[in-house]
């Protein structure tokens, strides 16, 4: 049976007055049935870190998307999250050559039916390609790539958004309107107008009135307006409106850690702190019982009112060589666009250490015009 292993790692948000209780969890693979219809993952915590197998023998093979949401006890459904993977009969002895690329710009063709990308067949590729644009409108278009491999699989698309201005002028516009709105879209021009000093490039920090949008998750969505009238993309984020009267930033009193499994909030290993509001921790977690191989650990933290805040994972791997010594860098090389090869790019003089940052002047006189890639890479003491 073909199945995909994934994990979640959802997390509760935090109230005035205690976190709310995940009371469900459900994935629903490709399309949405709809809230509280989607496979449930039954559970009760307000933090939660699942292992769930998935089964696939239904699916077709190839890219499939599975999304992930819960609900609290207040009725209120999360944000959703969502992933690609692919399904195969089995899994790859090894990895597949890419033996075909194509791009297309803002309509999809259909796979095979783009713009064809040169290639040498090979299992990764670092490619350099003009895209003309002269027969292109004025305006945003979007760009995506996708390549096949030697068994005839097209793989994900990669979108990019991009912006054609066929003026004939080099001169960078000034940005001279801005405006965000909540959640709903009113339409361009109609958003909140934000208060600006035109120019080319802005940092912008503008207070956000809360006051009247209901407790939970929203989106808030920003944009800008050019000498021209040519607005530029959107950039959404989601936040959590807290309607707490309460504005008094609390202490943190009491930070945890724990690898792999959740002990339960206040069972994990303390992490001795002093209270205060913001906090930098330095902490050495032995590993010396771990098995080898990758793990997790999950930090959070409780505030003088006893409320937990977000927990926080990241992946590790432990090593269990009886060698604890730590190999130098002895070589660096960089080249730009095509690959020479290991060890035939140009070399970065370096003095060898463990660690190394490295500040080098690339000679840029020789490359056209336009864009082109970068790639640095070392090597250590032992080849």
């Amino acid at each position: 049976m073909r199945r995909l292993w994934f994990f979640v790692f959802w997390v509760g948000s935090i109230s005035a007055i205690a976190q709310p209780n995940i009371i469900r969890i459900e994935y629903f693979i490709d399309a949405d049935p709809g809230r509280g219809n989607g496979t449930s993952i039954l559970t009760a915590s307000p933090t939660i870190n699942i292992l769930e197998n998935v089964n696939t023998a239904s699916l077709t093979l190839g890219f499939h998307v599975i999304t992930v949401r819960a609900e609290d006890q207040f009725g209120v459904w999360g944000l959703p999250e969502s992933r690609p993977f692919f399904v195969a009969l089995s899994a790859p002895s090894s990895q597949n050559d890419i033996v075909a690329m194509e791009y297309f710009i803002d309509a999809d063709p259909g796979r095979g039916l783009g713009v064809a990308i040169p290639i040498t067949p090979a299992i990764n590729l670092n490619i350099l390609e003009n895209v003309p644009t002269a027969l292109l409108a004025e305006g945003f278009h979007l760009i995506t790539i996708r390549a096949q491999d030697q068994f005839g699989v097209w793989g994900l698309s990669e979108s990019k958004p991009f912006y054609v201005n066929q003026s004939t002028t080099t001169v960078a516009n000034n940005i001279t309107a801005m405006e965000y709105f909540i959640d709903a879209d009113p339409g361009w021009g109609l958003g909140v107008a934000i208060p600006i000093t035109p120019a080319i490039n802005l940092n912008i920090l503008e207070n956000v009135p809360t006051a009247s949008l209901a407790e939970g998750f929203h989106l808030i969505t920003v944009r800008a307006q050019d000498d021209r009238g040519t607005w530029g993309l959107s950039e959404s984020k989601p936040f959590y409106v807290n309607q707490s009267t309460t504005t008094v930033e609390n202490n943190i009193t009491a930070m945890e850690y724990f690898i792999d499994a959740d002990p339960g909030r206040g069972l994990g290993v303390a992490i001795p702190i002093t209270p205060a509001i913001n906090l930098n921790i330095l902490e050495n977690v032995p590993t010396a019982s771990l098995a080898e191989g990758f793990h997790l650990i999950t930090v959070h933290a409780q505030d003088d009112r006893g409320t937990w805040g977000i927990s926080e994972s990241k992946p590790f791997y432990v090593n269990q060589s009886t060698t604890t010594v730590a190999n130098n860098i002895t070589a660096m090389e960089y080249f730009i666009d095509a690959d020479p090869g290991r060890g035939l790019g140009v070399a970065i003089p370096i003095t060898p250490a463990i660690n190394l940052n490295i500040l080098e002047n690339v000679p840029t006189a020789l490359l056209t015009e336009g864009f082109h890639l970068i790639t640095v890479r070392a090597q250590d003491d032992r080849g």
